[in-house]
Formats: C-alpha cells, sequence, structure tokens
C-alpha cells in the first residue's frame, strides 16, 4: 500500500518504454477499469491507495499510420504492510519479565505505524497491574501473560505481540543458587 508503481508498456520492437513517452503517433489512453479504491493512475504513475485488487486497461487507437486497435489490461494486487510489534525493558527485547514481589517494571513498545493505537492487556492472571506503560507486582507469585495489539488500518495488517510476567519473593540469580545445593558449601 505504500509507495507507487513506474508502468512501462512493451512496444512492436520489444523494448520497454514509459507509457506516457510511448508511440508518438498513437493516441495512448488508459484507465483503471476496476478497482479505483485500490490505486489511482496518471502521468504514468500507479499509486497504492488500498489493499485489494484492480485492473488497469491501455489502449492505442488507430492512425494513418498504425490501423489496428490495441488494448493490454493489468491486474494489480496491493498488499497491506506487515505490522510488527516490539516490546522492550530497559531496553532489551523480552518476552518473559521476572519481579519480585511489590517491584515494578517500565515497559516500551513500538509498531510499523501510527494510524490506530497499540493496546496492553492482561489476558490472565492476577499477580500484576498495568498502568501507564509500568507493570507493577503484587505479593502473590504466579505469572501473568499479556498482549499489545493493534487493530488493522486500510494500510497495515493487523499487529500484536504477547510476554508473560513471573512474580515471585527472589530474584531469578537468588532462585538458582536455593535449588542447587553445591552453591552453599
Amino acid at each position: 500500500v505504500d509507495g507507487t508503481i513506474d508502468v512501462k508498456l512493451s512496444n512492436t520492437n520489444n523494448t520497454s518504454t514509459p507509457v506516457l513517452a510511448s508511440i508518438t503517433e498513437q493516441i495512448l489512453s488508459s484507465a483503471v477499469t476496476n478497482g479505483t479504491d485500490v490505486i489511482t493512475y496518471a502521468d504514468g504513475i500507479i499509486t497504492a491507495k488500498n489493499a485489494g485488487t484492480a485492473k488497469i486497461t491501455f489502449t492505442q487507437a488507430a492512425s494513418d499510420k498504425y490501423t489496428e486497435y490495441t488494448s493490454a489490461t493489468y491486474e494489480i494486487s496491493v498488499s497491506k504492510i506487515s505490522n510488527q510489534i516490539s516490546m522492550t525493558l530497559n531496553g532489551q527485547s523480552t518476552s518473559n519479565i521476572k519481579l519480585e514481589y511489590n517491584k515494578s517494571a517500565t515497559i516500551a513498545y513500538t509498531s510499523a505505524h501510527t494510524d490506530s493505537p497499540l493496546i496492553v492487556e492482561r489476558t490472565s492472571g492476577t499477580c500484576t497491574t498495568y498502568t501507564n506503560n509500568v507493570i507493577s507486582a503484587g505479593s502473590n507469585p504466579g505469572t501473568d501473560l499479556y498482549t499489545i495489539s493493534q487493530a488493522e488500518t486500510y494500510k497495515y495488517e493487523a499487529g500484536y505481540t504477547t510476554f508473560s510476567i513471573r512474580v515471585n519473593d527472589t530474584t531469578e540469580e537468588e532462585t538458582d543458587i536455593l535449588n542447587d545445593p553445591k552453591e552453599h558449601v
């Protein structure tokens, strides 16, 4: 959906020439014959407007030098742009966050576009709360799952990412030491 296409038309010598600079003794017309909401065409340039399929027809009328009426129809497919959402904690990409009781973490997230808002939702669990990009742990152990989503628009696909937050009463490093008796020798 983003950008334009420079259209070229092959002439009888099988060389590619820009549409509007084609055979000067023939009248060349063009029209978007299907999908005017998908593309526009002007001055030899096709511009994508929305995702979908369109057809454009180029026609050359007969002249005193050329006797045959000719036309060519092309189907143009326009795709939405992929929408990748990324989430970071302290500048590092992550999908699993660990928090001690009553601690908090500030997350940041971005997407490919600003055409619709990003929505952060807790999808399961009750160990944390979320307010203004800050996730706060309570005093109960468990794991909460979150989703960051963004609706599709005329130009971008819908996007989403998920992450989990594990809440416990100790840091991960301390948990490893407590679980490994050799560390206490």
